[in-house]
């Protein structure tokens, strides 16, 4: 075997491990990526859906887990629901808050939490056409069930 050869051979054996290494870094980023663009798409969705107070749009993230729910104004002080509970409640928390405003502001980051996601949202509402404009911040928690993340929590907060 020449020189040459035995120099290929070597360096192929040298380098082999190591593109596995970095084959399967890139393979984490990438599943890690996906992740959180599964979970932003789905927290741009609820804010679509809180927006136009458009229920069933939230509710495609409901599993058979029941949710909690906690407002300190301008919803349910604090309780957990079914899907079928949350559609009535959701609708009359859209249909009894007028919004002026929901934006999702701030997400945790994923990495630091796999199986958790969350996002705090400003909320501007006011009880009646004419009354009082209210703010709060609105976080939404999000959880990993087997492949698909969940809506399990969505609480409120009065800002100072």
């Amino acid at each position: 075997m020449s020189r040459f050869s035995v120099f290929v051979v070597s360096t192929f054996l040298f380098l082999s491990p190591l593109t596995v290494a970095i084959s399967a870094e890139e393979d984490s980023i990438n599943t890690q990526s996906h992740s959180e663009q599964q979970v932003l798409q789905i927290f741009a969705t609820i804010e679509r859906a809180w927006q136009s107070g458009e229920v069933d749009s939230i509710l495609q993230f409901v599993g058979e887990k029941r949710i909690t729910l906690s407002f300190e104004k301008g919803g349910p002080k604090k309780g957990k629901f079914g899907k079928r509970q949350l559609r009535y409640v959701l609708g009359d928390l859209f249909k009894y808050t007028l919004l002026e405003k929901f934006s999702f502001v701030r997400y945790e980051e994923i990495r630091n939490h796999p199986e958790k996601a969350i996002a705090l949202a400003e909320r501007e509402y006011r009880l009646e056409k004419e009354g009082e404009i209210f703010k709060d911040k609105v976080e939404v928690i999000l959880e990993r069930e087997e492949e698909k993340w969940m809506l399990v929590e969505i609480n409120s907060r009065q800002e100072m």
